[in-house]
């Protein structure tokens, strides 16, 4: 890259760090222009490690040519874009699981997956408690009920022959009857909210697939769908696991503005690394993927020890949490 071409780039990836960060969210607006803005600060957000990553390339180019001046021009960008991900790899995984903690999986199947078994045996390794389905068909729902249902008695379910049929399975009996379809945007698609007692306290499960933001219409709902959900999770007075694949990263306005209330990614919290999910196959499945699947977890709950493992035959990996609650 000429030297020209390098200080455009960097320029413009410090504005546009700017604008993608201060550029205020208005999930709902009806505005396809505004929804369009967003939207490019939305994927400036899940690709600033790969920006980075590119960024990396040119300090190292600036090095070999002596541009100091450049290269220091570089640094705090490449901290902020870079840094957080190099000290994940550095971190311990956390390894403080007690038999009495939950354990949570939450695994997108891939409609298309017909690898029941060897997935089906990954699951059932990971000795689960409470998991949650995203992509669930009629194919899966025979397998799963007849490899889980004696471990897993109690469960909702909704399959689809699309991408968005979902369920959750639980050790534990639901206290109230759980919810297929929360109100969340204008498409009919299964969001699930169930309820769980443990150790005499209610907890709330919500199962979310929230459509991938990959043309105009689909932006629209997925806005619309997660402004729902932070209206729904707002109102939620009992302790609360939020699990799925949200299409959205660790580093997306959506991710902040959950954070916002209250909730923190478990994978944060306890693992190492950084849990990319997806791809996990296909001919992009060796280079840097995206954290797109996540468990979130209110205030009242702790995670003590997160990973990710390859599900079988899905392009997206599972996610395993293991958790507690906390007791005052």
């Amino acid at each position: 890259m000429r030297r020209t071409e390098a200080i455009v780039f960097v320029v413009a990836a410090y504005a546009l760090l700017f604008f993608a960060h201060l550029l205020p969210q208005r999930w709902e607006s009806p505005s396809t222009t505004y929804a369009a803005v967003a939207w490019c600060a939305f994927m400036f957000r899940v690709f600033e490690f790969h920006i980075g990553l590119t960024l990396c390339v040119i300090l190292l180019a600036s090095f070999l040519k002596k541009r100091w001046r450049f290269a220091a021009a570089l640094l705090p960008i490449l901290l902020y874009t870079v840094g957080p991900e190099a000290l994940s790899m550095l971190r311990t995984p956390a390894d403080q699981a007690r038999p009495d903690d939950i354990t949570v999986v939450s695994c997108n199947l891939l409609m298309v997956n017909n690898t029941t078994a060897p997935m089906l045996d990954v699951i059932a390794a990971t000795h689960p408690d409470i998991i949650f389905f995203q992509e669930y068909t009629d194919r899966w729902h025979v397998a799963i009920r007849a490899r889980l249902a004696s471990e897993l008695p109690f469960a909702v379910f909704y399959p689809c022959e699309d991408s968005f049929g979902a369920a959750i399975y639980s050790r534990y009996p639901f206290t109230e009857a759980p919810t297929k379809s929360l109100p969340m945007g204008s498409a009919s698609v299964p969001q699930m909210r169930a309820t769980v007692e443990i150790a005499n306290t209610k907890i709330a499960l919500y199962n979310i697939h929230l459509l991938p933001p990959l043309r105009r219409s689909y932006i629209m709902e997925n806005r619309q769908q997660f402004g729902d959900l932070l209206q729904i999770i707002q109102n939620e007075s009992l302790p609360t696991i939020l699990a799925g694949d949200f299409n959205a990263t660790e580093r997306s306005p959506n991710a902040g503005d959950l954070a916002a209330l209250g909730l923190r990614d478990a994978y944060d919290e306890a693992g190492s690394g950084r849990g990319a999910t997806w791809p996990a196959i296909g001919l992009m499945r060796g280079l840097p993927g995206l954290r797109l699947d996540h468990v979130y977890l209110s205030e009242s709950l702790q995670c003590t020890s997160a990973r990710v493992t390859t599900g079988p035959g899905s392009d997206h990996r599972l996610t395993i949490a293991d958790i507690r609650l906390i007791r005052d």
